[in-house]
């Protein structure tokens, strides 16, 4: 009878850990799947908002105070190197010294211009370069003469080739000065872009998705078990990973949750 019972309990017992370890594996299968270890070029970036700015920008200051006689422009004409700009009181007639855009004028005629204040602000909207602002963690990732890429909200499904031209600090803030190959022709100072400046570029990688690893561990189906294993990771983009070390073989199949 005794043997019996026992029989019994170790039945039992057995039932449920199968139910335990079926409820589990079937938990697994219903909230994750397996997909194939992928091959592939791979891009990651640190990425910013930039403000196009003029590469080449003239204010008229004067180091004495004086009156201002006629000013010769108007704010958005196009001027040339040269071209008269303003006639001040007791002064030679001031001519620009760049060909550009009236941006500014901040006095009219026969108003008083203090010493070392700005009258007027032309900027050329040829020659245009980038600006970013970076926190400190993205500014120690990238270098000078990194490459990067600009896009615009308005320019629909199209992205501009540039280069870091200049990485430096300003007022406590970190600055990353971006020179674009070519923009579309109405593009202005003042404007915004999306900004990519690439960090780490591969041709060719091993890739798995960014949601299959956690603190270094994946969980592969290997000769259809599953197990556990530490993986090195290179370039990372927001979809995919790249893998440079690590146990991960050919042929694993990788787990991810599905969608």
């Amino acid at each position: 009878m005794k043997n019996k019972k026992t029989i019994i309990i170790s039945i039992v017992t057995i039932l449920i850990i199968s139910g335990m370890i079926f409820f589990k594996n079937w938990k697994t299968n219903s909230q994750f799947e397996f997909v194939e270890v992928t091959k592939g070029p791979i891009v990651e970036s640190v990425y910013g908002l930039g403000t196009i700015k003029s590469k080449s920008i003239f204010e008229l200051k004067l180091g004495v105070s004086t009156s201002v006689e006629k000013i010769i422009v108007e704010e958005g004409q196009m001027i040339k190197r040269g071209d008269a700009i303003v006639k001040l009181s007791s002064m030679p007639l001031k001519t620009s010294p760049i060909s550009g855009v009236v941006t500014v004028i901040n006095y009219h005629q026969g108003e008083v211009v203090p010493a070392n204040t700005p009258v007027l602000r032309i900027e050329d909207p040829k020659e245009l370069t980038v600006e970013v602002k970076l926190e400190q963690q993205g500014a120690l990732r990238v270098k000078r003469e990194d490459k990067a890429r600009l896009s615009f909200e308005s320019v629909k499904g199209e992205s501009f080739n540039a280069q870091i031209n200049a990485i430096y600090s300003r007022n406590d803030e970190f600055i990353v000065s971006i020179v674009p190959e070519k923009l579309p022709d109405n593009i202005m100072p003042g404007m915004t872009c999306d900004v990519a400046l690439i960090v780490n570029e591969k041709s060719q990688a091993t890739l798995v998705p960014v949601k299959s690893i956690q603190s270094g561990l994946m969980t592969v189906k290997r000769n259809g078990k599953q197990k556990k294993i530490k993986v090195e990771i290179g370039a990372m983009d927001p979809k995919w990973a790249e893998v440079v070390g690590g146990e991960l073989q050919e042929g694993d199949l990788v787990m991810v949750r599905k969608k």
